[in-house]
């Protein structure tokens, strides 16, 4: 890694750091809030009906840290931290240039998606996204030279993907066509490291395929009540991916540029082939809606896959851009947090009415109020259902939001 490019990690570090300080002062938002409720045990699957992988580190990292939001910050923002260290790594293998990796990561903080929304409320789609830059990593080196260890890592990053977010296992599956049309794929990489690489993903994956077969109702209903909604699946599709890349194809149109070269054509080809998978899903009618969000894992890496195309001359400037991103990402939490214009998700005042109400257990339909109480239970206390809206028969608590004058109500009622 050249000294640019350490620097450059060395402030991105530093901006995680200061960025978990600061929601260390806030609530919990909605998928961490889950995390806090389900992640206290091991389990082949869980209540969200989604792959465990993550909620069996947010686990680990609850014994590490205590069930606090330490825990759950600490381990969404190294996950993040990975992910760009991953970027990085994948362009070096493109185009042997670390000016041209260190472009490759200041082109992905253009991303929405990866930059804010992952920040604001994901947790199983950030693991995913890791798992799907290692991905595209070791293909690259698989097209240089092939190895047993890394058909064996090709098979073990595509189970650990596909048990942070069942949609990963499109990837792997385009790896396996782009080899059945590939000549000189199915030449380097021979049937015996194919086969080694199948074997590895189902050893790791088959205890939670068992438990995905004997809950196959839960699951398969929860994920096509994500994707079914009788739209336009063709138009959501398109417009879905033209709104991730958006940044990506606009930085791209107007510079000076190159071709991709052959190596990047290559894994082109894997993205291409995703693409008329999901396209083949909306024909099928499995899929007719589509959120910007899930097309992380997949084109997350699309940075890296042009990062040679870029001249080194724009890296000054992306540099300038990267960092006040990274500012501006800084100031939004501080603003929600500390001086919100209105009251969020992130101010929840849930410490001070867990020190009024004691609670050893809550039940909520409400998930970030039921995630957010789970930090703060009390052995020896009352146990009560709790409502962020008023319910008949339930007693008020108004408190002040966190560094807010205005009052947040709560509805509580102890069960007995």
């Amino acid at each position: 890694m050249s000294t640019r490019a350490s620097r450059f990690f060395w402030i991105l570090g530093s901006y995680f750091a200061l960025l978990s300080l600061i929601k260390l002062f806030g609530s919990l938002e909605f998928d961490d809030a889950e995390q806090a409720l389900i992640s206290t045990h091991l389990a082949l699957g869980y209540s969200n009906a989604q792959p465990p992988l993550y909620n069996w580190l947010q686990w680990l990292f609850f014994q590490l840290f205590g069930h606090t939001k330490v825990a759950i910050i600490v381990l969404k923002h190294l996950l993040l931290f990975g992910i760009y260290l991953a970027i990085y790594a994948l362009a070096k293998e493109l185009s042997q240039k670390s000016t041209k990796a260190l472009i490759a990561v200041l082109l992905s903080l253009l991303l929405p998606q990866l930059l804010w929304q992952s920040e604001l409320m994901l947790t199983h789609s950030v693991l995913a996204t890791l798992c799907g830059v290692l991905f595209f990593w070791i293909v690259a080196k698989i097209y240089k030279k092939p190895s047993y260890r890394l058909a064996l890592l090709l098979g073990a990053v595509s189970a650990a993907g596909f048990l942070a977010k069942y949609s990963f296992i499109l990837l792997p599956l385009a790896f396996l066509l782009l080899w059945l049309v590939d000549s000189e794929l199915r030449a380097r990489f021979r049937v015996q490291y194919l086969l080694l690489s199948l074997a590895t993903f189902l050893l790791l994956g088959a205890p939670h395929l068992l438990w995905v077969a004997q809950h196959w109702q839960e699951v398969s209903h929860a994920t096509l009540a994500k994707t079914i909604h009788h739209k336009n699946g063709f138009v959501e599709l398109f417009k879905s991916i033209l709104l991730f890349l958006t940044p990506l194809w606009i930085a791209w149109l107007f510079v000076v540029k190159s071709w991709p070269n052959y190596l990047e054509r290559r894994l082109l080809m894997i993205e291409g082939i995703v693409l008329a998978l999901l396209v083949v899903l909306v024909i099928l009618g499995l899929a007719d809606s589509f959120k910007e969000r899930w097309f992380l894992p997949f084109l997350t890496p699309m940075p890296a896959l042009l990062a040679s195309t870029y001249e080194e001359r724009y890296l000054p400037k992306l540099q300038i851009l990267g960092y006040a991103l990274l500012v501006g990402m800084l100031l939004f939490f501080i603003v929600r947090i500390f001086f919100p214009p209105r009251p969020t998700n992130s101010n929840l005042p849930i410490r001070q009415l867990a020190r009024i109400l004691q609670p050893k257990k809550i039940q909520s339909s409400n998930l970030v109020l039921g995630g957010n109480f789970a930090l703060y239970l009390d052995p020896q206390g009352k146990s009560y259902k709790v409502f962020a809206k008023p319910k008949p028969g339930f007693a008020k608590l108004c408190v002040p939001y966190l560094h807010s004058h205005k009052k947040f109500c709560l509805y509580y009622k102890e069960i007995k």
